[in-house]
């Protein structure tokens, strides 16, 4: 015999940004578009990445600049996705935010 378990869909999407305003606008989006209580966001640490530079290459060493690029990320996971939603946020995604899609399906 067939097992006849239900199956429900979720999506878990990473995103990734170098503006914490932008990604916090982003995921706000998401519950405007959707409008269902079924979004778990899960914020993740900001990773930095520092870079130095000598500001005159020939004398004083002890004259550097230094920079820092944070990036910022985050984790929504949805129950029960209407797809034309999905496709319409996707579309009108930020500039400078990276978004990472997987599907999973569960058996109740």
């Amino acid at each position: 015999m067939l097992n006849s378990a239900k199956k429900t869909t979720s999506i878990k999407i990473n995103l990734k940004a170098f503006s914490s305003n932008i990604l916090k606008y982003y995921v706000t989006s998401f519950f405007t578009v959707f409008k269902t209580k079924s979004i778990q966001v899960t914020n993740q640490p900001v990773k930095y990445k520092s870079l130095t530079l000598l500001r005159s290459p020939q004398k004083y060493k002890r004259a550097q600049e230094h920079y820092q690029l944070k990036v910022h990320k985050s984790t929504l996971i949805i129950q029960d996705v209407n797809v034309s939603n999905l496709m319409f946020i996707l579309a009108n995604k930020p500039h400078g935010v990276q978004v990472t899609i997987k599907i999973q399906e569960h058996a109740i």
